[in-house]
């Protein structure tokens, strides 16, 4: 899900964190959520809450005096609590229900909308903003001239054929060109998927525990796979590599429930670290397309 995130809604996950850090908040919340959408400042979210009049400091205030401040800043990383968790699986159903191929700013607040319990839903209705109004307002901008296809859309990069037989696909990442290297690289029927993390291509990683990291690194494997013309019945071969390898059974639970009856042959390695320290999982695959 997260590889369909423009740069934005990426920075309000990130601006997320940084409101619950501020609060001293040991969890991102639906509140931290709604100030990350606010705080972002340019996105179709942004726009539609500051034209119904809803500020950073009203909500930050409102926040304050439901939640009030914790007690220290948290040190370890911060995880999302079950309804926030909630936003962003509805934001990709908002953005497929819109026939949008990406997730923005404004798919993350109609996802707030409908989840429509959490704290940032009552700190909306709190300030005046009915959430059917807010969602009007977010419907009517997307429908104004060039809304749809403002900044906040970012187009999927298509795989290049570099010699007659292999195909790169991109990392979106912005070493790739420096370091030199790949998301996957398909030779004939063979595709091979790169070590995979929660790292976005802009840097930025979502933490979470095992099970939540393997669940979206695969997502982000079988994204590259169907970039490549290939599919999740297609892999033959996986490895895993786990900083904690008591968290296995985490990883086996995500594992097959994503792959079900396919059942490649798997390897599971622990490992000292990753490449940050709160990335917990890594995965690579290989995979021999039918018919190519």
């Amino acid at each position: 899900m997260f590889e369909r995130f423009t740069d934005r809604a990426r920075r309000v996950v990130v601006l997320s964190q940084e409101e619950a850090r501020l609060l001293n908040h040991n969890y991102i919340g639906t509140e931290h959520i709604l100030l990350g959408l606010i705080g972002e400042g340019e996105g179709v979210a942004a726009r539609a809450l500051e034209s119904l009049q809803i500020s950073l400091e009203s909500v930050r205030g409102q926040v304050e005096e439901i939640i009030g401040q914790g007690a220290s800043s948290p040190t370890s990383h911060i995880p999302f609590t079950p309804r926030a968790k909630k936003i962003l699986e509805l934001s990709l159903r908002e953005a497929l229900k819109l026939k949008h191929n990406y997730i923005g700013t404004e798919h993350i607040l109609l996802g707030l909308l409908r989840e429509g319990e959490g704290v940032a839903a009552q700190v909306l209705v709190k300030l005046g903003a009915g959430l059917p109004r807010v969602r009007e307002q977010v419907l009517q901008l997307l429908e104004a001239p060039g809304g749809a296809t403002s900044a906040e859309w970012v187009p999927e990069p298509e795989p290049t054929v570099v010699v007659s037989d292999r195909v790169y696909v991109s990392s979106r990442g912005p070493l790739e060109a420096t370091v030199g290297y790949s998301r996957a690289v398909r030779v004939g029927a063979h595709l091979v998927v790169a070590g995979t993390t929660t790292l976005g291509p802009d840097g930025v990683d979502y933490p979470g525990d095992c099970y939540q990291q393997a669940r979206l690194v695969l997502q982000y494997i079988e994204d590259a796979l169907n970039r490549a013309g290939a599919s999740l019945n297609d892999v033959v071969r996986t490895r895993a590599f786990l900083t904690d390898i008591s968290k296995a059974e985490e990883y086996g639970r995500a594992h097959g429930e994503v792959f079900g009856e396919i059942r490649p042959a798997a390897t599971l390695v622990e490992v000292s670290a990753l490449v940050h320290p709160d990335l917990v999982v890594e995965v690579e695959v290989d995979a021999i397309i039918s018919g190519g």
